[in-house]
């Protein structure tokens, strides 16, 4: 128990930057999510012959932007794409 109290104390400040670095990021993508979310005209941008190719060509196929499964799909794929 003491190496786990001890290791908690050594890392702790790692562990406060971690989780808020963590929040912020969540906090960011919630604030843009709902920029897209009810905005019709990026709807019809995304719907144009070159997102639709950038969707195909990640994968991603038909994803709508507008819900969040769709927004956080193609975020993701963004990261994880190399």
């Amino acid at each position: 128990m003491n190496v786990i109290l001890h290791e908690f104390k050594a890392n702790l400040i790692a562990l406060i930057l971690w989780s808020v670095s963590l929040m912020s990021i969540i906090f960011m993508v919630s604030f843009e999510f709902s920029v897209f979310q009810g905005n019709t005209e990026i709807q019809e941008f995304m719907n144009t012959p070159v997102f639709q190719q950038f969707y195909n060509a990640l994968g991603a196929g038909s994803a709508n932007i507008m819900t969040a499964e769709g927004f956080l799909s193609l975020l993701s794929m963004l990261f994880l794409v190399p």
